[in-house]
């Protein structure tokens, strides 16, 4: 049981690495197109670009369902 808790906190770990980078280069690409496959809140794979988006100060943010976006704004601020 805690080898698994352990693997899941790693995979939790690197996730947030790559969508770190993801974001870094998105502040950062000419095109302005998101290269991120997962939800913003709940890290669930999703179509490029999500189904529901909101942007929070100037970075927008997306997700795979709409409890997720209203989630994430709870959570971290007010949408825009």
């Amino acid at each position: 049981m805690m080898q698994e808790e352990r693997e899941e906190s790693k995979r939790k770990k690197a996730v947030m690495k790559i969508k770190g980078a993801v974001r870094a280069f998105d502040d950062h690409c000419l095109w302005r197109t998101r290269l991120d496959f997962l939800c913003d809140e709940c890290n669930g794979r999703m179509r490029p670009g999500g189904h529901f988006k909101t942007k929070i100060g100037t970075r927008e943010y997306q997700f795979c369902k709409e409890e997720c976006m209203e989630a994430y704004v709870a959570k971290h601020g007010q949408a825009n």
